[in-house]
């Protein structure tokens, strides 16, 4: 399946966007610079399932749109990415242990109309804490707005 423009069509590379979903939704847990990230342009599908925030990917097609990240950190960090029969799976293994935890959470959900078209929207934060619990830093990751399809 590829997204393309206001629909749904089968074609090659369909599915490549769960890469890079699962990848942005990595990099963002591991406190990532993220360096180039672009969303879907249509909210396609509803919640169904649904098991992480709205707007937590990261879209792709080659040449020209990209998804980017830097480590700004000096612990390097090995990515272990595979199939199973129903799933897609990410494991990350670092060299020293995290000396930090991450919290991705939404703020500011909401449908609205405008142009007699129906939006979505939603501003998506990463909180980064130490090991005690204190609050190192948070940041707007990313602020999402899309028309929907359904």
């Amino acid at each position: 399946m590829i997204l393309r423009e206001q629909g749904v069509e089968a074609g090659v590379g369909g599915g490549m966007c769960q890469f890079s979903n699962l990848l942005y939704w990595i990099a963002l847990h591991l406190d990532m610079e993220i360096v180039e990230r672009h969303r879907h342009s249509y909210d396609y599908f509803p919640d169904v399932n649904r098991t992480i925030p709205f707007a937590c990917g990261a879209t792709i097609a080659y040449n020209y749109i990209d998804f980017q990240f830097r480590n700004p950190h000096r612990r390097t960090y090995c990515f272990r990415i595979f199939v199973t029969d129903t799933e897609l799976v990410g494991e990350v293994y670092a060299d020293s242990p995290l000396d930090f935890t991450v919290s991705v959470i939404e703020r500011d959900h909401r449908f609205f109309e405008a142009g007699g078209q129906r939006y979505r929207e939603n501003r998506i934060y990463r909180m980064v804490k130490d090991l005690n619990g204190d609050l190192r830093k948070e940041e707007l990751a990313a602020h999402n707005c899309c028309r929907v399809l359904y």
